[in-house]
């Protein structure tokens, strides 16, 4: 469902999001009422509306499955060394966006945030 505003359909395009969150749903990480910390960030076209559109969501256990070491999460002996590098370095970059993100998050239920961006969800 897109709004009106001044006869102009306003909405934003939430598929790979939705699509991210049933899938969580369906393989059982999530149910629609775990609290989860989402991130939202301006978009000039919801401005008007006064409308800021989530970006990303974060599990509540993400610092801790970030900051552990990932020779408790994964065999080493199945990864070649530029595997393992090449995760080592995903990791840090994920550990330094969570970090730039932490201070913006809002708490919410994954059954609220799915109706959020089932509501607004369209291409702009």
């Amino acid at each position: 469902m897109a709004y009106e505003l001044n006869g102009e359909n306003i909405s934003y395009d939430y598929e790979e999001l939705i699509a991210e969150l049933k899938s969580d749903i369906a393989e059982g990480l999530i149910d629609t009422s775990s609290i989860i910390n989402i991130v939202r960030r301006p978009n000039p076209k919801l401005t008007r509306v006064n409308y800021t559109p989530i970006v990303d969501y974060y599990y509540p256990r993400a610092l801790m499955e970030l900051t552990e070491p990932l020779e408790v999460l994964y065999n080493r002996d199945e990864y070649s060394q530029e595997e393992w590098d090449s995760m080592e370095e995903e990791r840090k970059q994920r550990l330094e966006q969570y970090r730039k993100d932490e201070p913006t998050f809002e708490k919410a239920t994954v059954l609220a945030v799915l109706t959020e961006m089932e509501q607004w969800n369209s291409i702009i």
